[in-house]
């Protein structure tokens, strides 16, 4: 074979030879330029994979260096007044309203008798045992003698207050029975002798004290229309020359110019106001249970009529017969009810639009 035609086929094949050798490094350099990005996007994600685990990680460091609730608790103490770091089983009920303030715990915990000014540990309040020489360390108990107020009061009526020894006697003083905290009844259900038996109510106690603030809002209705009637107990005592024997201007001089019946299964009784009150019990003989009048209230809407000077037979010591009359605000004249609250004592209740 001539030469030449040998050397234009060794031609062919390293041409052929070179661009097999072109495509093969281009196809490498291709190669290594997508595994290069793919690589730069792995090793990229590792790193925002390693930053939100580091975030991560500082987030946790940062939660322990957040308070646990155990010390929000202790800063919010720590930021409260000191007043409000009681102790739980202290409870300062009891107290009067105007005085509660003074029953704190100072920096130290201590309370100060409200008079002696004796300093006693906080935690002895209202622990059942007189502590302060003026017994004001027990507003909440019967240990001493002292004055209890009721928890709820009535609104716009004179605060209610006991005596320290009714507290935990069994028997419900306060509209809304704070004063029978311990909810235990009197034994054998005894009532005390001076206390109307038809109000009394045991422990435990109901709170009444919306009810009663209903009935409040009810009577002050009834205040307001009693007023209008009493134009003609103002006339019937318009020349009356001695009227201050019957209230404010004589209001009730009318009630004494009329007897009203009163009846129960037993007895028969007519009360005359400031005249007599007798009983009746056929064919028994009839019993005066009060003939001479005095007033013992008269003053903020309370008219409270003593009726002295009745029988006095089967009564202890041979006291006479007596008969308390409460006059109502009411829109007629009546006996609403009459019972005998103690030996020879008498309570009546007289409805009348005098007393409004």
């Amino acid at each position: 074979m001539p030469r030449y035609l040998r050397n234009s086929r060794y031609n062919r094949i390293f041409l052929l030879i070179g661009i097999g050798a072109l495509i093969f490094i281009s196809f490498q350099l291709l190669s290594f330029k997508v595994l290069n990005s793919s690589a730069q996007k792995r090793a990229q994600n590792a790193i925002n994979e390693f930053e939100d685990n580091g975030d991560d990680e500082v987030d946790d460091d940062s939660d322990l260096d957040k308070p646990s609730q155990f010390d929000k608790k202790r800063q919010r103490e720590q930021k409260a007044p000191e007043h409000l770091n009681l102790d739980p089983v202290v409870d300062v009920r009891g107290v009067n309203p105007e005085d509660i303030e003074l029953y704190h715990p100072d920096s130290n915990k201590l309370f100060t008798c409200l008079q002696s000014k004796k300093k006693i540990p906080f935690t002895e309040v209202n622990d059942d045992y007189c502590d302060c020489d003026d017994n004001t360390d027990e507003p909440g108990t019967s240990a001493c003698d002292g004055k209890f107020y009721c928890k709820k009061q009535i609104p716009h009526q004179a605060l209610i207050v006991l005596p320290s020894n009714r507290v935990n006697d069994g028997i419900c003083d306060c509209c809304d029975g704070s004063d029978e905290w311990k909810k235990t009844p009197p034994p054998n259900g005894v009532i005390p002798a001076n206390r109307a038996k038809l109000s009394v109510k045991y422990a435990p106690c109901e709170d009444l004290c919306d009810k009663l603030i209903q009935t409040n809002k009810e009577d002050e209705k009834i205040q307001k229309m009693g007023k209008r009637l009493q134009l003609p107990y103002i006339i019937a005592a318009k020349h009356l020359p001695q009227k201050n024997d019957y209230g404010p201007e004589g209001i009730f001089y009318k009630l004494s110019l009329t007897c009203f019946t009163y009846k129960t299964k037993e007895y028969e009784y007519q009360v005359c106001p400031f005249q007599k009150i007798t009983q009746d019990h056929f064919p028994g003989t009839a019993f005066s249970l009060g003939k001479v009048s005095t007033w013992t209230s008269r003053k903020n809407g309370r008219y409270l009529l003593r009726m002295e000077g009745g029988d006095t037979h089967l009564c202890p010591d041979g006291i006479g017969r007596m008969s308390v009359v409460t006059f109502l605000c009411g829109l007629n004249d009546r006996v609403i009810i009459l019972q005998e609250d103690e030996k020879c004592v008498y309570g009546i209740k007289f409805s009348t639009p005098a007393a409004c």
